[in-house]
């Protein structure tokens, strides 16, 4: 994987999204609707970066330990965590919110 293709810091311009560090797939609509809204059932896990006002964050969105609600997390990141990429330096590259 070269840093210019990594899957993880290349951002879909529809949702300002790169791929889930868990199951390795593109962040779209249809998972991001599938995690906010959970059955009861079906937990689904993610962790992904998200380009959002000109800031790079790193998000996870998982269960509890007792499953009663979902944890969330958003870290502001300069680096791409997979690859190393210096997402500073991809600013004026990235997709614009």
């Amino acid at each position: 994987m070269t840093r210019k293709k990594c899957p993880y810091c290349t951002f879909d311009s529809k949702t300002h999204m790169g791929a889930d560090f868990i199951s390795g797939k593109p962040i779209d609509r249809h998972f991001e609707e599938k995690i906010e809204s959970w059955d009861g059932m079906n937990w689904e896990y993610a962790t992904y970066i998200y380009f959002y006002a000109g800031l790079f964050h790193l998000e996870t969105d998982f269960p509890d330990n007792e499953c009663y609600e979902r944890t969330y997390t958003h870290t502001v990141i300069e680096y791409c965590p997979k690859c190393g990429r210096n997402l500073r330096d991809e600013k004026e590259r990235a997709v614009k919110p």
